[in-house]
């Protein structure tokens, strides 16, 4: 039973102890769970709508950092209006990761956590576009 698949709310025993997710160089995807741990949710019956919230306080993913960024130069090549335009877009510069939310079956060992699969990254890698155009 997938617990964010879009069915049924799950049954929650208690909030208490849920912590939020790590922060910075504290976490590590593959051993971090980025939700609480199967034990927080007793066992799901089918077909019963359950008493979680629809946004839970205590349930956060991590947060999004990408920047993105373009410069642009022109440079005048004659007086009769010949010139070179130059432009560099980054998309991502600084190729920050973004990973998703991994396994979210109830029933599975590595419920909350990430695995090392590339399905994980949710967000697109660093891309470069140059650009050299010229006007006449």
């Amino acid at each position: 039973l997938p617990l964010f698949a879009g069915g049924n709310r799950p049954i929650i025993s208690t909030y208490d102890g849920w912590r939020p997710a790590p922060k910075g160089g504290e976490f590590d995807p593959a051993v971090d769970r980025t939700i609480q741990p199967a034990s927080f949710f007793p066992a799901q019956p089918a077909n019963v709508f359950g008493n979680m919230t629809r946004f839970n306080p205590k349930f956060r993913s991590n947060h999004i950092l990408n920047e993105n960024i373009s410069i642009a130069k022109s440079f005048p090549i004659t007086e009769s209006g010949i010139r070179i335009d130059l432009r560099g877009e980054f998309f991502n510069a600084f190729n920050r990761v973004r990973f998703g939310l991994g396994s979210l079956g109830l029933q599975s060992q590595t419920f909350g956590v990430l695995s090392q699969t590339a399905g994980d990254q949710v967000n697109s890698p660093r891309q470069i576009q140059l650009a050299l155009k010229l006007y006449f």
